[in-house]
């Protein structure tokens, strides 16, 4: 009776385990078949034998065994020098983390991929099988170029602008000037970063007019005045002055201050009306 009782008992746990198991299974065939970055398994060797269907799409075949039969060396990667660089890599250490790739897609055009990849091994160290995941970020790759192209066209404009610009921050701290505001007022950025504008070219008379204006542009208004201010050698001149808030989508994080020199317009006015 012991003895049956205890085959029962056995015959339970066993049948535990087998759900629990079963259980596992079905999770991790969910995970596989739905998560949306691309899962394989290859040999040593480098041949697939596992690929999940977010790789499949990502790489535009029709089935999991069409994408199967694929040379991986001469079918997906475009730059052969990328696949032998991160196979030795992966060969060395056992890890490759966030490796960047360029694939070829069944139709020909190119993604670009992040790998994370890993080698598996027996209790022996004998290599038994490479997986891994790869997440398609041609999307960002294509932002973060346009992103430098538009950097690029505003630096050239920022920096080869006629007028003297100044980028404050929202405490009217200087973050960055262009040559031409060293030009107009001989001031180098390293000499006036992080220090107050109206510190700098405001000359006394007339800094409670800039401190309005610098409000004023601080509560997100646009300003618009012509003004006297002063040189880093201590001389005058008259400027027009346009602020203008930087506003993103959590708020203003900023003002652009432009100066024109208009000094010989006023002189000019100044002697008709003499």
């Amino acid at each position: 009776l012991r003895f049956v009782s205890n085959q029962i008992a056995m015959a339970i746990e066993r049948k535990r385990t087998e759900d629990k198991l079963r259980e596992s299974e079905t999770k991790f065939h969910s995970l596989f078949e739905h998560v949306y970055d691309g899962l394989y398994q290859t040999t040593p060797e480098g041949k697939i034998v596992t690929a999940n269907p977010a790789l499949v799409r990502m790489l535009g075949y029709d089935s999991e065994e069409e994408f199967l039969s694929v040379n991986v060396g001469t079918d997906l990667y475009i730059n052969p020098d990328e696949r032998e660089y991160w196979a030795k890599v992966l060969e060395e250490k056992d890890v490759i983390r966030n490796a960047e790739l360029h694939l070829r897609r069944k139709n020909g055009e190119q993604i670009v991929v992040l790998e994370n990849a890993y080698a598996v091994r027996d209790a022996n160290g004998k290599l038994l099988y490479h997986e891994g995941t790869l997440t398609d970020i041609t999307e960002l790759k294509q932002y973060e170029e346009e992103l430098e192209i538009q950097r690029a066209y505003f630096e050239q404009l920022y920096q080869n602008s006629p007028e003297a610009i100044v980028l404050l921050d929202n405490e009217d701290r200087v973050l960055r000037i262009n040559r031409e505001f060293t030009n107009l007022f001989g001031y180098t950025q390293e000499e006036i970063l992080q220090r107050p504008i109206n510190e700098i070219i405001v000359p006394p008379s007339m800094r409670d007019e800039s401190l309005f204006l610098t409000k004023t542009a601080a509560d997100g208004q646009f300003v618009s005045a012509e003004t006297v201010r002063q040189r880093k050698d201590g001389s005058f001149i008259h400027v027009s002055i346009i602020g203008t808030p930087i506003v993103t989508e959590s708020g203003q994080v900023g003002v652009y201050g432009i100066y024109r020199d208009i000094t010989e317009r006023k002189h000019r006015e100044t002697e008709r009306e003499h």
